[in-house]
């Protein structure tokens, strides 16, 4: 039997991560072996190398058993280049003192975490929302921060922690980040 589709992307589904977990398909250690590599990110023809037989019956079977789904062919939003700041009015001149700084403007958080729940979806699909539930709570920057620091954790796991920061890298301006 031949691939699938050669040039496929496959992700574990929320049960195929139960199932790396757990084992409760008792699954062969080659078929179990796909299903750990299949990230989401690596072609299946990638995943075939020299000498190993045809995979297109492990990745059906994996399908079939719904631990597998093929990921959406999404490209990555661009995100819109920052807006234009206004002309600053100039700080009030007090008689007894230097002039006063006009307090930092406040950080748009509902455009940060637009651009953050983007990124997020290619790797957690329609399980977004759920997966970033601090980070649509966020009200503060500093709860935002946390929440971003969890979703780097959570994106570690699969990512390695470079590839994770780089992900979510820039919705933090206010930390010079």
């Amino acid at each position: 039997m031949s691939l699938p589709n050669p040039d496929t992307l496959y992700q574990k589904t929320p049960a195929g991560k139960l199932e790396i977990q757990q084992r409760g398909h008792g699954l062969s250690p080659a078929t179990r072996a796909l299903l750990i590599r299949l990230n989401g990110q690596t072609r299946l023809r990638e995943l075939q190398g020299p000498g190993d037989d045809d995979i297109g019956p492990r990745v059906e079977h994996l399908l079939a058993l719904g631990l597998i789904e093929p990921v959406a062919t999404v490209k990555k939003p661009v995100p819109p280049p920052p807006p234009v700041p206004a002309p600053r009015a100039p700080a009030p001149v007090l008689a007894n003192g230097p002039p006063r700084a006009a307090p930092a403007p406040a950080p748009d958080l509902a455009a940060l975490r637009q651009v953050a729940l983007q990124r997020l979806y290619l790797h957690f699909g329609p399980e977004t929302s759920i997966a970033a539930a601090p980070l649509v709570q966020a009200q503060t920057p500093e709860e935002f921060s946390r929440a971003i620091g969890l979703m780097v954790e959570k994106l570690a796991i699969y990512l390695g922690k470079k590839a994770a920061q780089a992900e979510l890298a820039g919705l933090q301006p206010w930390l010079g980040k």
